[in-house]
């Protein structure tokens, strides 16, 4: 149950820690050009429009995809995201675990945290204790991830 709430919490601060990327800019002032032209931030920034400001998580996929390919690490926990829930694709956890693994290379605390939550819980993975060892440390020392910081205290008291 705390592992649980901890993956939703993840999910939450992820979303809220990047509103400010989409602002109210309407969809003709898009640096859409600059996507094209291989720009990690920008074809992020489209990302976050289409998942915040439009709600259409559909349409910002291809955006945090591309994102990712230019190791924007917030791209690749977005496409994770969209993969492991299947709102608007099928669920596809191998893809979900790929975008969170190759986020949490990027030090992107969310991503690595939630593996550890996988990973440590059994939920859609194999359940293996080594492994949210691992990515709780990554997300506690690369990721400066607080609340990865407490849940590795937790299971290593254990």
């Amino acid at each position: 149950m705390i592992r649980t709430l901890s993956i939703v919490i993840s999910l939450v601060l992820c979303t809220i820690s990047f509103m400010s990327a989409a602002d109210d800019k309407n969809e003709h002032e898009l640096p859409v050009e600059q996507c094209n032209q291989n720009s990690a931030e920008a074809c992020e920034h489209i990302g976050m429009y289409y998942t915040n400001v439009v709600g259409d998580d559909s349409k910002a996929l291809p955006f945090f995809q591309k994102g990712c390919d230019l190791n924007a690490k917030e791209s690749c926990t977005f496409s994770g995201n969209i993969f492991a829930y299947g709102a608007v694709v099928d669920k596809d956890m191998e893809k979900a675990l790929n975008y969170y693994e190759k986020g949490c290379e990027l030090k992107d605390g969310i991503a690595c945290n939630l593996l550890g939550s996988f990973y440590e819980n059994g939920e859609n993975v194999d359940k293996d204790q080594k492994k949210a060892f691992y990515y709780y440390t990554r997300a506690c020392n690369e990721g400066d991830w607080a609340q990865a910081c407490e849940t590795l205290k937790e299971i290593s008291d254990k």
